[in-house]
């Protein structure tokens, strides 16, 4: 009995073995003209199957092709593989792979897979696709919409501010660049090709990214971040964005601030608060009112100077407060520039009063120029040039020491006349002055403490 199980036993091994045997040899016959189990080509298992049946499956896979094509504006096309009769080639790569194989060893392949790129190639007929293409709706002329280059706006009067109007990217097909990313896609047979992605749009030439253009947006925007606050002889005038902008262009991709305009607007300014030149009225001592010449007298701005400045602090694009570049000042400011502090000159009576702040403080005849020999003082509103003690007048023939000068007019001015016994009176029409205004001695010390350099004269008949 139990040499009966032993032998058993033994003739069961051997056929297992047979069978073990068998199945291998099957197997190296069988990977002799098959692939190898897990053998991935260009990413896809054809693990047990012949070179032949790989192709056909290739084959079959390119006539189901299609090629998807993303435009600009929702805008998909496609291409199928038989529309341009597209067709697999091998180059017998298959058979390299099949042949490197060594069949003796297909068990190993069980667990261990092997990968190989194997490009795919294929024809197809450039005619038909060419004609295809033409078909496409990206290439259409009324899909093709040329791209807008980003601009500066219009100035934002609720801002206070310019911006950057971005770049229209548009949908304006390179049909050439196009076409040679279709057929590569085409020729490795990808599902989906993005003509965004693959660069093929006619660009903006300026971007909302473009460096000269964020320059020139910010140089505007610190324009008119600008406010200047003039005290304009007594008056507040205030420039801002709100007038700057009307002043600004760009030229040459430079922001250009109009001089022109700005003098223009300083003219205004200057022409409404100056009053150097202006006639005034005037009324005297007496109740009477006269109408004044400006004389030397009042606000005068210096129109050039001060359209210089303004531009500088424009560039700047600070807060600041000023006063204008003036050519010459009043004593007070406003409109009404003489004010409540002035040496009043009645020519036609000889007599001058002296008002500090609306007070009389003194009167006194006086002697003014010569009339019979030209030298008739002239009449209007002045500004003390300035004042000196112990001067000496000189003219074509004389040299007059003084201790009291106070000039207003050129070479006319108030002073002492101790050579004088009288004033006021018709002296003047005979025996005047060369046009200064001659005092007592005493008027004249009390009228030059008093007085400083643009003080009001004003002179009438």
């Amino acid at each position: 009995m139990n040499k009966k199980w032993k032998k058993a036993v033994g003739i069961t091994a051997i056929v297992n073995l047979s069978a073990v045997a068998v199945l291998y040899l099957g197997g190296v016959l069988f990977f002799q003209n098959h692939f190898f189990p897990n053998t991935l080509i260009s990413g896809e298992n054809y693990g047990w199957k012949s070179v032949s049946q790989t192709e056909e499956d290739i084959r079959k896979k390119t006539e189901d092709y299609e090629l998807a094509i993303h435009g600009r504006d929702g805008i998909v096309d496609h291409i199928r593989g038989t529309e341009i009769e597209m067709v697999p080639v091998f180059d017998g790569r298959l058979d390299e792979i099949q042949e490197e194989q060594n069949g003796f060893s297909w068990v190993s392949a069980l667990w261990k897979p092997r990968s190989y790129d194997v490009p795919r190639l294929v024809n197809y007929d450039r005619v038909l696709l060419h004609k295809k293409l033409s078909q496409l709706a990206v290439f259409q002329a009324e899909n093709r919409r040329l791209p807008e280059d980003a601009y500066i706006g219009e100035y934002d009067e609720k801002t206070n501010s310019y911006s950057i109007v971005p770049e229209k990217l548009g949908s304006d097909i390179q049909r050439e660049a196009a076409e040679q990313a279709i057929e590569e896609s085409l020729s490795t047979l990808q599902e989906k090709i993005d003509l965004e992605t693959a660069d093929c749009f006619t660009k903006p030439t300026v971007t909302s990214d473009t460096a000269w253009i964020n320059r020139v947006a910010n140089t505007l925007n610190r324009y008119v971040s600008s406010k200047i606050i003039y005290d304009w002889n007594g008056q507040e005038e205030i420039i801002d964005g709100s007038q700057i902008h009307n002043w600004l262009s760009v030229e040459n991709k430079n922001v250009v601030i109009d001089k022109e305009k700005v003098r223009g607007y300083v003219n205004e300014l200057a022409k409404r608060n100056d009053t150097f030149g202006k006639k005034r009225e005037f009324v005297t001592t007496e109740g009477e009112t006269v109408i004044l010449s400006s004389g030397s007298y009042g606000w005068w701005s210096n129109r050039s100077e001060e359209t210089e400045e303004l531009i500088k602090l424009i560039r700047k694009g600070e807060t600041v407060e000023r006063e204008p570049v003036y050519h010459n000042r009043g004593y007070v400011k406003g409109l009404d520039d003489i004010g409540d502090s002035y040496v009043e000159i009645d020519l036609g009576k000889q007599h001058l009063y002296l008002y500090i702040k609306g007070k009389l403080i003194l009167e006194s005849d006086f002697v003014s120029g010569n009339v019979s020999r030209g030298f008739a003082t002239p009449a209007g509103v002045f500004g003390l040039t300035y004042k000196e003690r112990n001067a000496t007048l000189r003219g074509a023939n004389y040299a007059t020491p003084v201790d009291y000068w106070m000039p207003f007019n050129g070479n006319i001015g108030m002073h002492d006349a101790g050579w004088r016994k009288s004033f006021g009176g018709n002296i003047y029409k005979t025996n005047g002055s060369h046009g200064c205004i001659n005092l007592p001695k005493d008027i004249a010390a009390q009228i030059y403490e008093k007085v400083e350099q643009g003080f009001p004269v004003v002179c009438y008949n």
